[in-house]
């Protein structure tokens, strides 16, 4: 697998410790794709798992008229 992080860059504190990281726009994105996928298969994943209602089961679930 390829990494994608061989742009980080490190912010430092003034004891010499790591308390940070910048990252390239690109990288970024990559990362927030990734996680959105991600967070969005375990919700449909979910939904799968729960009861579905026709149209009309909704509507009157939600007290909303067709």
């Amino acid at each position: 697998m390829k990494n994608i992080f061989v742009d980080k860059k490190f912010i430092i504190n003034s004891n010499g410790e790591k308390v940070g990281v910048l990252l390239n726009m690109d990288t970024y994105r990559k990362m927030e794709l990734f996680y959105e996928d991600f967070i969005l298969g375990k919700k449909m994943a979910k939904a799968k798992k729960s009861k579905s209602y026709s149209l009309k089961e909704a509507a009157k679930k939600l007290k909303y008229e067709l």
